[in-house]
């Protein structure tokens, strides 16, 4: 096997494990968050709103405040776990490259790869600007933000105390999802920063790095469309997560001369229509083309399925500059081609 082939081999059967880890991490995010509901749901029940403006109000800012000192506290035990989970990525990925490569690999120090991860701003929406820090901040507030208002309004329209707390249940599911997902897209950012930290460190020994999305029904148009593409060492460039839920990872591309067995063609995991192994360079876009039209449908819906199909339009078509995913109208088609 390659040497490419053989590193993005070891580092994609790792994100499996990456992601059931983050799945860990979202149990203990919903966990979190329901507890910190019930909470607020029973503090209601002892202390239960009146006619009083000034009480109620005071209870409500009470309450806020709960929620807010429950979410630091979640906030710096997450952030600790995923602290740990950086070092351990910073050793597996030095333990990948001095067992592919055969030459000398400088390590990343667990404190560099912390520093990038907490350090820097990710660049994928909600969150674009936002450290994890400040990620993790904003959701907590908004969450409070939420309840604040279910209170306000409550008592603004004369609900009972039982209809208050009812409307605050009602937002259990849904908060919990989205903490999930923050927790989820945090620890997959961690990963493929820690990744990107070693390229980095050993730019004479790599061309680039890959992105690798996973081949199955689920990936997103932007993931879709650049799997496969290697990209240039740089900040500036795009990597996973390219959006929240994001499973897309980063394999690192060894320079020709030390891609021993270039000739000798790796394997990558697929679940389209069966569940099979293809060649490691397969793209994303290679891929689809293989499976059938139902299931090119429900990757991308009929019409640009149809359009897929025609080979008029390749999958990054379908993706602006900024990853985003045009409408069919922003696409600028002819009719004729939905013929």
């Amino acid at each position: 096997m390659a040497t490419n082939d053989d590193i993005q081999d070891a580092l994609t059967r790792h994100q499996i494990f990456v992601l059931r880890y983050a799945k860990g991490r979202e149990n203990e995010a919903a966990e979190f968050i329901a507890k910190a509901l019930r909470g607020v749901l029973d503090r209601l029940e002892e202390t239960p709103f009146t006619d009083n403006q000034a009480r109620n109000a005071a209870i409500i800012n009470d309450l806020y405040l709960y929620l807010i000192a429950a979410n630091t506290t979640y906030a710096q035990e997450f952030s600790v776990e995923v602290a740990r989970f950086v070092d351990y990525e910073s050793r597996y990925m030095a333990k990948v490259m001095n067992t592919k490569v055969e030459v000398s690999f400088t390590d990343i120090s667990p404190v560099q790869a912390r520093q990038a991860v907490f350090g820097k701003v990710m660049d994928i929406e909600p969150v674009r600007g936002y450290t994890v820090a400040d990620a993790l901040k904003e959701f907590g507030e908004a969450n409070a933000r939420k309840v604040e208002t279910l209170m306000r309004e409550g008592i603004l329209l004369g609900q009972s105390n039982n209809e208050i707390a009812d409307a605050i249940t009602d937002i259990i599911p849904t908060q919990k999802r989205r903490a999930q997902t923050l927790a989820r897209t945090v620890t997959n950012y961690a990963g493929n920063t820690a990744r990107n930290e070693t390229i980095k460190e050993n730019a004479d020994i790599f061309e680039g790095y890959k992105w690798v999305a996973t081949l199955d029904s689920r990936t997103s148009l932007i993931c879709a469309s650049r799997d496969g593409k290697i990209y240039e060492i740089d900040d500036r460039n795009p990597k996973p997560p390219a959006h929240f839920n994001c499973r897309s990872t980063i394999s690192f591309v060894v320079k020709d001369e030390f891609d021993l067995g270039a000739d000798i063609e790796g394997r990558r995991p697929s679940k389209g229509d069966k569940k099979q192994d293809v060649g490691a360079d397969t793209t994303y876009s290679q891929w689809l083309r293989k499976q059938s039209p139902e299931f090119q449908e429900r990757v991308l819906g009929k019409a640009r399925a149809k359009l897929f199909r025609s080979r008029k339009l390749p999958l990054d078509r379908f993706i602006d500059d900024r990853g985003n995913v045009l409408s069919l109208d922003e696409l600028e088609i002819d009719d004729d081609l939905f013929i």
